[in-house]
């Protein structure tokens, strides 16, 4: 249902009309046989709702357009006679909204005040500025994106007709569209948390070091996703690099995300990113968020480019190599040099894990009783070990046993390779005195970020992505990771920014 409001009509005619319609859905509902199930109940207050909420946007709406209209015509000072209403059809818009598509008279009006008569529409570009580009309202934009990134993009269309009731009724391919296009205004400051919040988790929530700094963590990774190299139907297998800003909670162990973000692009695009959040205040490289200095702790995989690239551009940050993939390259090169699944290739493992991290075999452990969370939150701070800062000459003790021992004739390669790979890494891989100075030494919180944030919408059965889809799915979901959802949609100046984002050269 919607209002068919005149020009001469007076609010509370319309208003009368909107509480006429009220009561008669109120006795619909209250007159409903007692036979009528719950489900079925609650069905017809939905039902009615939708109906009363079209006929107050449409009300609401056409009278905007109707006070557009009056002072665009007293603006341009048009006597009365030289001017009429266009109340026809044509001059009607129809936008989809949360309580479905609404039908709006734009109040057009005729000017004969000129050489020639000219329709004028001013309530399309006041009251309804995205039309016609874009027929959704911004509330159902922002229903739109949050569901596109939360799963495919049919799914998404279903979920919000399930959810609204069948109100909403839209294509799969408008919310990529809509999708893509909203993601466009979405700068990296929207997908990290604002500066002057990360200086207050960090001095209020995040572990320390013995000298009292907080523990900022900083990483990134690259995880495989299938993407059209072409405008064809192939695809392949694209890396998209990971940047992830994160602290350990001091009292639970949780980790705090504090902002991250997805790209396409190569290691420059990623040491561009981490310069551009230098500059912003969201990382800066002295560590100083005002009164506060923080010890920044950059995790790897071992990668050369994070060394030469990302970690010299921080003062006097820590450089981690994650254990785990030091022993799967421990593990990869004993099985180039000795064989897979031989007992020298099992030896060698064995015996530099234990070597480099300090670990013996293990026994296994009792299984403990379930008892619900465990992460409970302390009164006070996890303490850290105890005792002088010990000694760590496991990288130097590995480092001497690779270059003396043999290998079998063809595998000496492989040897000076990891003989290389320790060298460089040799300072990164002290993990007793990193436990003993408070450190986290993995990078899990990178790998479970590949997960959570994008493999578990992008990485799916049969998923082919175009690079702007991608990218704009990445950055939606990074911004609502870093909590700044409710704070973008309702930013001053949105409205002229999507129209911005909506004309035709924009989608060029």
């Amino acid at each position: 249902m919607t209002i068919d409001p005149r020009f001469t009509a007076d609010l509370d005619d319309v208003k009368n009309e909107m509480l006429d319609a009220f009561v008669r859905v109120i006795d619909w509902i209250l007159a409903m046989p007692p036979t009528a199930s719950m489900r079925d109940l609650e069905s017809e207050v939905w039902r009615g709702i939708l109906v009363l909420g079209g006929m107050l946007l449409s009300a609401a709406l056409a009278a905007r357009c109707r006070e557009s209209t009056l002072a665009d015509v007293s603006r341009r000072g048009v006597p009365d006679e030289q001017w009429r209403l266009r109340l026809d059809d044509d001059y009607r818009v129809t936008v989809a909204t949360t309580f479905g598509r609404v039908r709006v008279p734009t109040f057009a009006w005729r000017d004969r005040s000129g050489d020639r008569e000219v329709t004028r529409t001013p309530a399309v570009g006041t009251v309804l500025p995205l039309h016609p580009r874009c027929r959704s309202s911004e509330l159902l934009l922002e229903w739109e994106c949050r569901a596109g990134a939360d799963a495919p993009f049919r799914r998404a269309a279903e979920t919000l007709g399930f959810y609204s009731h069948g109100a909403v009724d839209l294509e799969d391919t408008t919310i990529a569209d809509h999708l893509a296009k909203v993601a466009t205004l979405i700068d990296r400051s929207w997908q990290y948390r604002r500066p002057t919040e990360i200086a207050a988790i960090l001095r209020g929530r995040a572990t320390r070091t013995r000298d009292g700094d907080p523990i900022l963590y900083a990483s990134t990774d690259a995880c495989a996703l299938r993407r059209y190299v072409d405008e064809t139907t192939a695809a392949a297998w694209k890396m998209a690099n990971g940047i992830r800003l994160w602290c350990t909670d001091k009292r639970t162990g949780e980790t705090i995300h504090l902002g991250g973000e997805y790209t396409w692009g190569d290691c420059s695009e990623v040491q561009a990113a981490f310069a551009d959040l230098d500059d912003k205040g969201v990382l800066p490289s002295d560590g100083v968020y005002g009164d506060l200095h923080v010890r920044i702790v950059v995790t790897t995989d071992g990668q050369p480019w994070i060394h030469d690239r990302i970690v010299p551009r921080f003062t006097g940050a820590v450089a981690i190599l994650d254990p785990w993939h030091l022993i799967e390259r421990f593990a990869a090169d004993a099985k180039g040099m000795f064989g897979e699944y031989t007992k020298r290739a099992a030896s060698f493992l064995k015996y530099a894990v234990a070597v480099v991290l300090g670990k013996t075999e293990r026994t296994p452990a009792t299984p403990k009783r379930r008892r619900g969370r465990r992460n409970e939150r302390r009164a006070e701070a996890r303490p850290l070990p105890a005792g002088n800062c010990p000694k760590d000459d496991g990288p130097e003790r590995i480092l001497g046993h690779v270059r003396t021992m043999k290998v079998p004739p063809g595998a000496e390669d492989v040897r000076q390779r990891l003989v290389a790979f320790l060298e460089q890494n040799l300072e990164r891989m002290r993990y007793r005195v990193f436990r003993w100075r408070g450190f986290l030494l993995g990078s899990g919180a990178m790998e479970s970020l590949h997960r959570t944030a994008v493999q578990c919408r992008i990485k799916l059965p049969g998923c082919r992505w175009l690079a702007e889809t991608s990218a704009g799915i990445f950055k939606v979901r990074m911004m609502a990771a870093a909590g700044r959802w409710a704070e973008f949609w309702s930013q001053p100046g949105l409205t002229q920014r999507l129209i911005e984002a909506f004309a035709p050269e924009a989608s060029a």
